[in-house]
């Protein structure tokens, strides 16, 4: 585990005024999350699946350019990324059992396919109204595919 956390700091990079990390970052355990402190750029995907997160707040982090998914994340009631502004790839919200409350405020771009999904406590009208904000791109969906899926989202009554 220390190997991992000595290489992704070598990711880190200070370009400007911004904190970027360089390369794909997957977040495993809530210890993980030290990685993303300060940074306002992940230069390419992230991924958060972990079993020991409860609440997940990244205030620093304004853009992802690649897919950013958390998904399967068992414990998670709480998601809130208020300054994202743009996500180059797919975006993933999916199969957190827990979920009861999610916050992207400033999200408006989405360059591949948006997904809020299985999220068993999460009520239906939150993934809508995120998505009625935002510019998806659809960028790598098959033309057969469905791009935006904000359902089903169970709220109250569970999966």
């Amino acid at each position: 585990m220390r190997l991992f956390h000595l290489i992704a700091l070598v990711g880190l990079v200070a370009c400007g005024s911004e904190s970027v990390y360089e390369g794909e970052l997957r977040i495993s355990s809530e210890a993980d999350l030290a990685l993303l402190e300060g940074v306002d750029v992940v230069a390419g995907n992230l991924q958060i699946t972990t079993d020991d997160l409860r609440e997940l707040t990244l205030g620093s982090l304004t853009r992802v350019e690649g897919d950013l998914w958390i998904q399967l994340n068992p414990r998670l009631t709480t998601l809130s990324i208020p300054n994202l502004s743009s996500v180059s790839g797919g975006f993933l919200v999916s199969r957190n059992e827990r979920l009861t409350s999610i916050g992207f405020s400033a999200l408006r771009s989405v360059g591949g396919s948006f997904a809020i999904s299985y999220n068993c406590r999460l009520p239906s009208n939150q993934a809508g109204s995120i998505a009625g904000e935002v510019s998806i791109g659809c960028d790598g969906v098959a033309s057969g595919g469905n791009c935006i899926v904000t359902a089903p989202n169970m709220g109250d009554d569970g999966c």
